[in-house]
């Protein structure tokens, strides 16, 4: 072979972050929550030894929170963020090629180098210290001879709980074993949809995929199945993405914290979204001609009619200037705002992107004018990651946000805030 796969998981990595800067929370239930402090998006160990389901809402869950007294965690994103780009970070340090596939899983390649073999365990074992050194991030690694296999064998290390944190495919007889005992839902991009439809041809396992009649993963599957079946032969067929795909589109939706009928504060919490969405266009150095705006009243609601409505907000330029998405949005707003309504979630999409050196210039401003904007926004951006989030900001936004979504068990962004930093004493 000449290169190997290993695929490095962040175990329970929200969790983990959480457990970090508070090593009283190790060995403890821990369920962080989605956005509005709704559903449980994460668990560690022993929230699911206790048989927390992921995506449920939080209070329907309440009495075994209460019961084992599982500590409750609002999402801290800017936290995971960080954490996650240290992580990454070191993975770099020791692999020859990475790809970053998550916000907390990587694949890393290596060459099969001179000798005949490498020592691979001892890699993983090396890989695992240092994370959790550096970092204190527990992770698991699986290693195989394609990406596919390398997905399995990392997904062994959390199903079987291996102590030693790693699953080496490196022989037919542990890969023969390791797929016999694996549903065909568990393989890389399968699924229940898909898995259902194989079962239907008697393809329980991971290995009964391996080794079907290729001819009828060409006749009556597609041709992904028919590389996932090769990459379970160990034929490579997926290589690292070195490069991210262009985005189609960047989004930020929020519910809110409460129910909002004034349109002063819907258009506070609309300027509010396109800001960041403003933000999110700059960072990944591109500009939006089109955003789509929407509004929504709550549908799960017993007391309140439901209303829904969207509309496209188009500018004369591609942009990303703040001022520019926040004027078009409220124009939009206004056109499909119903006073009778009481809402509780709002959103903006990016679409029709393009780089940001895209210029389709302005009737009656030339680029002096555009590299002014441009000079602007990214003082306000510097100013904002010094000083804090919404330190600069546009006085639509409003400074008194009470409809903003909850998150009042949010731990302290510790590695983003002078104000939050966390002091030894």
């Amino acid at each position: 072979m000449s290169s190997f796969y290993f695929l490095v998981d962040c175990n329970n990595f929200y969790a983990s972050c959480e457990r970090v800067f508070n090593p009283q929370l190790i060995g403890r239930p821990i369920v962080v929550l989605s956005n509005n402090d709704g559903c449980v998006v994460a668990r560690s160990n022993e929230a699911k030894a206790l048989g927390i389901p992921m995506g449920v809402p939080i209070y329907q869950v309440r009495d075994i929170v209460d019961r084992h007294q599982v500590k409750v965690c609002s999402s801290n994103y800017t936290l995971y963020g960080e954490l996650s780009r240290r992580v990454m970070a070191i993975l770099k340090q020791h692999a020859e090629s990475i790809e970053i596939y998550s916000i907390d899983e990587a694949f890393l390649e290596f060459s099969q180098g001179v000798s005949a073999e490498r020592d691979w365990e001892s890699l993983a074992i090396r890989i695992r210290e240092a994370v959790k050194k550096s970092l204190g991030i527990p992770v698991s690694i699986g290693m195989a001879e394609t990406k596919t296999l390398a997905k399995l064998a990392n997904n062994a290390v959390k199903k079987k709980q291996l102590p030693e944190g790693f699953c080496l495919l490196d022989r037919p007889s542990k890969i023969e074993e390791l797929l016999k005992q694996m549903a065909v839902q568990d393989v890389w991009g399968i699924g229940r949809r898909w898995s259902k439809h194989l079962q239907s041809y008697g393809i329980d396992t991971a290995w009964q995929l391996r080794v079907a009649p290729p001819k009828l993963m060409r006749q009556k599957f597609n041709v992904f199945l028919s590389r996932t079946q090769l990459e379970l032969q160990g034929v490579r067929c997926l290589h690292l993405e070195h490069f991210v795909p262009p985005r189609k589109s960047i989004a930020v939706t929020r519910s809110f914290g409460r129910k909002i009928k004034n349109l002063a504060e819907l258009e506070q919490a609309v300027a509010s979204y396109l800001s960041r969405l403003s933000e999110k266009l700059r960072l990944h150095r591109l500009k939006a001609r089109k955003f789509i705006l929407f509004i929504r009243t709550n549908p799960f609601s017993k007391t309140d009619d439901f209303y829904a409505q969207s509309i496209v907000c188009s500018m004369p330029d591609y942009t990303s200037n703040t001022a520019d998405l926040i004027l078009a949005g409220m124009q939009g707003l206004r056109e499909i705002y119903l006073s009778q309504f009481f809402y509780n979630k709002a959103g903006v999409v990016a679409v029709d992107l393009r780089g940001e050196d895209a210029h389709q210039g302005k009737l009656f401003a030339g680029l002096i004018e555009s590299k002014e904007e441009a000079s602007l926004m990214k003082a306000v951006d510097l100013l904002n990651r010094k000083y804090g989030k919404n330190s600069i900001h546009y006085a639509i936004t409003g400074t008194n946000q009470g409809w903003s979504m909850l998150s009042n068990q949010r731990s302290p962004n510790y590695l983003g805030s002078w104000e939050e930093l966390l002091l030894v004493r």
